[in-house]
This record gives structure tokens, C-alpha cells and sequence, in this order.
């Protein structure tokens, strides 16, 4: 198998694992008299667009996730005036959060007014 082979799908197997392994992809082409045919092609790159809006996910799963479970983690250690596993006071993980999270939030903001743009 190699990039733009075509095939049928007796072969489809072998040119889904060759691809797989390849990070190539396999697209359906025009069928022939021999039936369905398909062709071994490079995945297509995302569109700027297609960037953002995945970067814009990550960012805001973040926020619904890590952050919501660490701010509470670290207040309730500061609650009982506590440390963290690694020794680090409950009160510099807590403030180091809310920085990432400050630069966080201006990046959604950046993505936003991209993806604003970009849909224009």
C-alpha cells in the first residue's frame, strides 16, 4: 500500500491499517465497473477556524473541570490551614490557580473574537 493508491474493498483492510499507521486517511472515490472504489489520500488540515473552536473546547472543559475541582481542593486546605502533597501552602496553589486561570480566560477571549472574525 502506499499514498493515492486506489482500491476495493476487498483491500480496504490492509489500506485502513496502512493508513492508520501512516496518519493518512481513506476517502470513497467514483465506482467503476468493478464496484466501490476507495483511495488512500493525507488527512486534511484543519482551518484556522477548526483550530480555534477546538482550542476554545480544551480551554473551557478546563474551566468545568480541573478548575472547579482544584479551587475547591484548595480552599478547603486553606479551610483547615493545610498543604498540598507536594508542601506548598494551600493559599500559593490557590493564587497560582486564579493566575492560570486570568490567562486562560484572556485567551478565550482572544479565540472568541477570532472565531467572531473568521465566521464573518
Amino acid at each position: 500500500m502506499e499514498l493515492n493508491k486506489i482500491f476495493y474493498i476487498n483491500e480496504y483492510r490492509q489500506a485502513y491499517n496502512f493508513a492508520q499507521a501512516n496518519d493518512y486517511t481513506i476517502k470513497e472515490i467514483e465506482a467503476d465497473v468493478n464496484g466501490k472504489r476507495y483511495q488512500i489520500v493525507e488527512k486534511p488540515q484543519p482551518t484556522v477556524y477548526e483550530v480555534a473552536q477546538r482550542d476554545h473546547y480544551v480551554l473551557k472543559q478546563w474551566f468545568d473541570t480541573i478548575y472547579a475541582y482544584q479551587e475547591q481542593k484548595f480552599r478547603r486546605l486553606m479551610a483547615l490551614n493545610k498543604t498540598d502533597d507536594d508542601g506548598v501552602s494551600a493559599e500559593e496553589k490557590l493564587n497560582a490557580l486564579y493566575l492560570e486561570a486570568e490567562e486562560k480566560r484572556a485567551r478565550i477571549q482572544a479565540l472568541e473574537a477570532e472565531m467572531a472574525a473568521l465566521e464573518k
